[in-house]
């Protein structure tokens, strides 16, 4: 399972390979991972691994905090094979 600095850093690779320019956070606490640039605009995005309850490997939903939803932070998923998606808002 890819978790925490993996997904990270699959999730950056993933974003370059989307042609985004990456800028990473370097504070080791915060509600933004990296900030990105699509040619247009900056957009925070928190990446997170997609995890799984143990019990019954039901997939656990994970939305935004208030202050990403106040500063309109998306959320990036990485996946097992190391795809990724932004969550839906």
């Amino acid at each position: 399972m890819v978790k925490g600095t993996s997904a990270e850093y699959a999730g950056i690779s993933w974003l370059l390979k989307q042609g985004y320019h990456v800028f990473k956070n370097v504070h080791v606490t915060g509600f933004i991972d990296v900030v990105i640039f699509d040619g247009e605009k900056l957009i925070g995005v928190d990446i997170k691994s997609e995890t799984f309850r143990k019990k019954n490997g039901q997939k656990i939903y994970r939305k935004p905090t208030s202050k990403q939803k106040q500063y309109s932070v998306k959320l990036l998923f990485v996946q097992e094979n190391g795809e990724c998606y932004f969550g839906s808002d």
